[in-house]
């Protein structure tokens, strides 16, 4: 950036409206520059992110971006605001307060969008939600933390995808119409699971969000079903780097995950972090069995505190999944759907549905109840936050048809987004300390299970014959690390003729030509052989795909693809025996069972890998307290930013004056310029700099209330400006 000097001084608000005056939804744009202008971030942008390009630079780009985020909602569209900025000679002085000479137009706009490399909008992604978000003043605020059931304070955080669709609709064909082009083939989407949402092709958005705050803290956008793995496994490390900068202890800290591709992935990500999770896991063969649930029946059930919106719940625990040495908790939820079908996620068997959540919380401080009531709290909150992004910041709109591009202009929506947040908390001064009395537990509960499912033995009935008394009662595929070898080999096998498809053992998840996972969902014994069946998750993923004629010449709309492979069975079992997952007996007598110390187990070369159920007798006695969730609202602190600072009064004046033309050099007085050698990297940035000679005034006129939005403002020292009218 030139050597040039900013001058910013608050004026009385009772003087006449200046003649130069910037429109006042470009006030927050205003701030934030002044903001960015003062740490030194502008400078850093202009000597890390250049982009081999001559004309207007990324800095130029992340001016506008931040001008368009900053006006919304006034404008439909990028193109319409930078249309206007030009038209009425206001791209000067919006560009002179990030300290260049104009805004660029939306051709040039969309020009430098599609030329940033994905790598340079990956680094610029990172340092603007990381290191160039201000401090919050809330971080560490009561309202903001969770209270288990022991009292314990926790930092909860979310992590969720959203789909943005794409329809492929037909296209002319003709000698008299020049070849095809779909616009969002550059930007590289690919087909997926796109839920509700009708589309052809999709790209994902991940955000990863403090969820008592409501800041976002990362994202990332990629294409078809996204990398919701990957980001989750970058979020648990991202959290425990946030808890050691503040001083705070990662085990006190929590991710909680949509069951995205059935959870198992998550699942071995976060047992080997030291950050808590809860998860959606979708296993549901033991729940099959009537042994498993008439002893579940017995259990005794607590009942889920919800917003009265939906079904009524009830839980309670479920057993262990045991990976190598690391152990997860889990948890089964149960309701009876009014119209007697299934809806959403789950397992519908004899009129109830479950549902089954694996996480690593202590049971005392998070008893099954409230890992549930947890769950679908992060529900809400990050579905509610998606909403105010829509709102406010436009979001699923296509910016760029480039991913890189559209990425970075992502990242600058969810920036002025923690922005407005954090400096509109800054005009309460020092928020109130809030007392809230830790209330007495009063979790309801159950001796038995309080619903009554059709065809299913009674919660006293006997056990089926042949079958185990519940306490001995233990379900789960246990198979030995080496017979999962062989499935491994065996699945590469049967796939290997099929263009496009993989397999990963870890997740233990076939990938298909369309991008879709065909994940394990169920093994059978047939005739002294185990039959091991992958399957994609919905009906959805098939239709529509352009392979669906190579994998089957079904028309079904509910077609799903399926493949199968028959095993011989485990070592540990005879030829005529059944697994432990079909007929629920407890036939490994080396698995570790619930309690057990993972130490006592064998060596991970001959652990056994996969769910073992292994129901307790004697549930944990929970806490005391009541679990209390996070209370403070951050759209009130980003309300009282807009209103601030729409009220400011903004002149921009330029010295020496700016002129309409530029000064065309007609003559190559230098070598370089005779030759016509490529620009130096401070030779493409001076394209479109101010004069180094140029003095920018920003004279601001501003209420009481909106001067602690500028931070050299001489403000008296005075009572908050605004105040909590609930503790006041």
């Amino acid at each position: 950036m030139p050597d040039t000097r900013l001058n910013v001084s608050l004026q009385n608000h009772e003087r006449s409206e200046p003649q130069r005056a910037v429109p006042a939804h470009f006030n927050e744009y205003i701030v934030a520059c002044e903001h960015l202008r003062g740490e030194g971030i502008f400078d850093e942008i202009e000597q890390q992110f250049r982009l081999d390009r001559s004309g207007y630079q990324f800095i130029d780009a992340v001016l506008a971006g931040l001008a368009f985020f900053s006006a919304q909602p006034t404008y439909s569209g990028l193109r319409g605001m930078l249309d206007e900025v030009n038209g009425r000679g206001w791209s000067q002085a919006l560009a002179a307060a990030g300290g260049r000479d104009r805004l660029c137009s939306q051709a040039s706009m969309s020009r430098v969008l599609g030329d940033i490399p994905e790598e340079m909008a990956c680094r610029f992604k990172e340092q603007l939600l990381g290191a160039w978000t201000p401090a919050a003043p809330f971080s560490a605020y009561e309202a903001v933390l969770w209270r288990d059931c022991t009292g314990q304070s926790w930092h909860g955080f979310a992590i969720d995808g959203r789909v943005q669709p794409f329809r492929r609709r037909a296209l002319c064909e003709g000698e008299e119409y020049p070849p095809a082009r779909r616009r969002v083939d550059s930007l590289g989407a690919k087909p997926g699971y796109s839920g509700r949402k009708r589309a052809d092709v999709q790209m994902e958005t991940s955000i990863l969000e403090h969820l008592g705050s409501g800041l976002y803290l990362a994202m990332n956008y990629a294409a078809g079903n996204g990398q919701l793995s990957d980001d989750f496994a970058q979020g648990l490390a991202l959290i425990e780097r946030w808890a050691n900068a503040r001083g705070l202890e990662p085990g006190r800290c929590f991710l909680a995950i949509d069951g995205h591709q059935g959870g198992f992935a998550q699942l071995r990500a976060a047992l080997r972090s030291p950050v808590h999770f809860l998860t959606r896991l979708r296993y549901y063969e033991p729940l099959k069995d009537p042994a498993v649930r008439a002893q579940l029946a017995q259990q005794t059930w607590q009942k889920v505190d919800d917003s009265r919106s939906g079904p009524q719940r009830w839980a309670t625990e479920m057993g262990d999944y045991w990976l190598g040495d690391a152990r997860a908790r889990l948890v089964v939820s149960c309701f009876e759907p009014t119209d007697g079908k299934k809806r959403g996620a789950g397992c519908f068997v004899d009129g109830l549905q479950y549902e089954v959540y694996a996480c690593d919380l202590d049971p005392t401080a998070y008893p099954a109840a409230e890992v549930v009531t947890t769950y679908y709290a992060r529900a809400g909150r990050q579905e509610n936050g998606f909403a105010r992004l829509d709102r406010h910041m436009d979001l699923e709109k296509m910016y760029s048809d480039c991913a890189p591009g559209q990425q970075v202009m992502m990242a600058l929506g969810v920036w002025l987004h923690n922005f407005r947040a954090i400096r509109g908390a800054e005009l309460f001064g020092e928020l109130e300390p809030i007392d809230v009395e830790a209330a007495p537990r009063k979790l309801e509960s159950a001796d038995t299970l309080p619903l009554a499912p059709t065809g299913a033995p009674a919660p006293h009935a006997a056990p089926a014959a042949g079958r185990p008394e519940p306490a001995s009662l233990a379900v789960g595929f246990e198979a030995s690390h080496a017979w999962w070898q062989s499935v491994t080999r065996k699945v590469e096998q049967r796939i290997g003729g099929l263009d496009g498809f993989s397999y990963d053992a870890q997740t233990r998840q076939i990938g298909c030509a369309k991008g879709a996972y065909l994940g394990l969902s169920g093994m059978r014994q047939r005739g002294g052989r185990v039959i091991v069946r992958f399957r994609i998750g919905s009906p959805q993923a098939c239709q529509g795909c352009p392979f669906r004629r190579e994998c089957t010449s079904s028309t079904s709309p509910t077609y799903r693809k399926e493949i199968e492979i028959h095993m011989p069975p485990p070592a540990t079992l005879g030829a005529h025996d059944e697994p432990a997952a079909i007929q629920g007996q407890d036939k490994a007598a080396d698995a570790p069972t619930h309690g057990s110390d993972p130490a006592d187990k064998a060596s991970p070369s001959t652990a056994l890998l996969g769910l073992r159920l292994s129901i307790p007798d004697d549930l944990p006695e929970p806490g005391d307290l009541h679990m209390r969730q996070p209370v403070l609202v951050a759209s009130t602190f980003r309300n009282a930013f807009r209103k601030a600072a729409r009220s400011l009064k903004v002149e921009v004046t330029k010295s020496p004056p700016d002129s309409s033309t530029r000064h065309v050099d007609y003559l190559a007085m230098t070598a370089a310029r005779r030759q016509r050698r490529r620009k130096t990297w401070d030779e493409r940035l001076q394209w479109n700099s101010l004069p180094q000679q140029a003095n920018i005034t920003i004279a601001i006129r501003a209420p009481l209330t909106a001067a602690r939005l500028l931070p050299e403002a001489n403000t008296p020292a005075s009572d908050p400006p605004f105040q909590n009218k609930a503790n006041r």
